[in-house]
């Protein structure tokens, strides 16, 4: 069965929309626990001498969010372009 590549990637993007938007209410939130967990995530015991205050804009949310629409859509339709391939054969 083969991916209809340009659905496959909308809904990743979709859902790339989606967890983008719940880390930025988890950011607005509770910021010293996300950048907590974000240090984690990059190996470091203490992320605060990394990193800065955070504040969640509406200019930084649209700058965040281009990547992540680029980065889901592109991803997601190279995945099921080479997934179709295979199923190819």
């Amino acid at each position: 069965m083969e991916l209809n590549v340009k659905k496959f990637s909308l809904s990743a993007l979709i859902t790339a929309v989606l967890l983008y938007a719940v880390c930025v209410i988890f950011v607005a939130i509770a910021p010293d626990t996300a950048m907590m967990i974000l240090g984690g995530l990059m190996h470091i015991t203490n992320a605060s001498q990394f990193l800065y205050e955070v504040e969640v804009t509406f200019n930084g949310v649209l700058l965040g969010i281009i990547p992540v629409l680029i980065y889901s859509y592109l991803g997601a339709f190279i995945f099921a372009s080479i997934y179709n391939k295979f199923v190819k054969r």
